[in-house]
């Protein structure tokens, strides 16, 4: 098996288990991320970056903006097997 050179370790995925979706769900996002948390990672669909979402985000200082290309990283077969 030939190993994707963009996953550096491997990682454990709990189901999400509440999901936002709607107009007007980025206001309730804070209501779902941890309250004692120095630092939270957002990881965001390059898809949305010309709309910059980010003021959309609860961010605070210290929190990081992770723009994710999913167009090119879609999981393949040979990840899931």
């Amino acid at each position: 098996m030939q190993e994707d050179p963009h996953i550096t370790a491997p990682r454990i995925f709990k189901q999400v288990p509440r999901l936002l979706y709607g107009a007007g769900v980025a206001s309730c996002l804070e209501d779902l991320l941890p309250v004692n948390s120095d630092r939270r990672i957002f990881v965001v669909d390059s898809a949305h970056r010309e709309a910059d979402i980010t003021d959309l985000l609860p961010l605070r200082s210290g929190d990081v903006v992770e723009w994710f290309p999913a167009d090119d990283h879609a999981p393949s077969t040979v990840q899931v097997d």
